[in-house]
């Protein structure tokens, strides 16, 4: 979901811009930092402008990113980002779950790795194994099927597995998103027949997984 600066229509002095998907309107001017989206409002002191830093708890989850020039997605004169969830989904282990459902690996040629293309991949990989006999559970089904517990900052159900390059910018920022353990976290982005793209928390390394092996699952949405 985008917050976009253009398109606006204006009365009362003031300028509305309207979140595609949301049905939210906030009245301001979008401003955009390194770590800081946000609307300051016309004619409303600096002390009450709205101001979303990475780490603050926003439309279901905890801002986590916010793109920035040169970024995959990025356009200027609106604002993106993500949202990641507050918690790990892991069906109750402590490991996490596989990346593919079954025992057999299959290639699914979800290759994806940069900004703005998990959310395709993981649709992409549902329909895929999705279309094998009893898919059970596994990485990019649980984070499709997820809706986060109201908190107070809305429930959303569109969220998904991040490709590689955005699982790395939850890496970066984990601190100010919280929650994370150091084991490894699968990404939507397939290697090969045998292995998925997964980052250690810890380390911050990226590798190749064996889709078959348990790793943690972050979900995210985009806003």
């Amino acid at each position: 979901m985008s917050l976009s600066c253009s398109g606006m229509e204006t009365s009362n002095n003031y300028q509305r811009y309207s979140m595609n998907k949301r049905k939210i309107i906030i009245a301001g001017l979008c401003i955009l930092t390194a770590l800081t989206v946000g609307c300051k409002m016309e004619g409303v002191s600096p002390e009450r402008a709205l101001s979303l830093p990475v780490g603050s708890d926003y439309q279901g989850g905890v801002v986590a990113y916010v793109l920035q020039p040169g970024d995959a997605g990025y356009v200027a004169g609106e604002c993106h980002g993500l949202i990641a969830a507050a918690a790990d989904l892991n069906a109750g282990s402590s490991l996490g779950v596989p990346w593919i459902p079954g025992d057999e690996a299959l290639f699914s040629g979800i290759t994806d790795t940069a900004l703005n293309t998990g959310e395709a991949n993981t649709e992409d990989i549902v329909i895929f194994y999705n279309s094998v006999p009893d898919p059970g559970f596994y990485a990019a089904q649980c984070c499709l099927d997820f809706t986060n517990p109201d908190t107070g900052t809305g429930v959303y159900d569109d969220w998904y597995l991040p490709s590689q390059d955005e699982l790395n910018k939850l890496y970066i920022n984990k601190d100010a998103v919280g929650g994370f353990n150091s084991s490894f976290y699968w990404s939507s982005s397939e290697a090969d027949l045998n292995n998925a793209c997964a980052q250690s928390f810890g380390s911050g390394e990226q590798e190749e997984k064996d889709k078959l092996e348990d790793a943690r699952v972050r979900p995210v949405r985009a806003f």
